[in-house]
């Protein structure tokens, strides 16, 4: 099921993942650890709705458990 896009980026904060708006004219957001990125495309920003494949992608790349995850939206 989508995500609002503040939710999620409540959630993965949790995990110690920040999220960096998008910088200028481009419509995708990053979330980061310092180290590893993970575009995410927001073009209604905060309101955007993130669809599953991008949620399922994004707690692989900073290896969170999905269903954990989903229990703090």
């Amino acid at each position: 099921m989508p995500v609002r896009a503040r939710d999620l980026i409540r959630a993965m904060s949790k995990y110690g993942v920040q999220f960096e708006p998008s910088r200028g004219k481009g419509s995708h957001g990053i979330f980061h650890n310092g180290g590893a990125g993970y575009p995410v495309p927001m073009p209604n920003g905060r309101n955007t709705e993130v669809s599953d494949v991008y949620v399922r992608k994004l707690c692989k790349r900073f290896d969170v458990n999905e269903d954990e995850m989903r229990s703090h939206l």
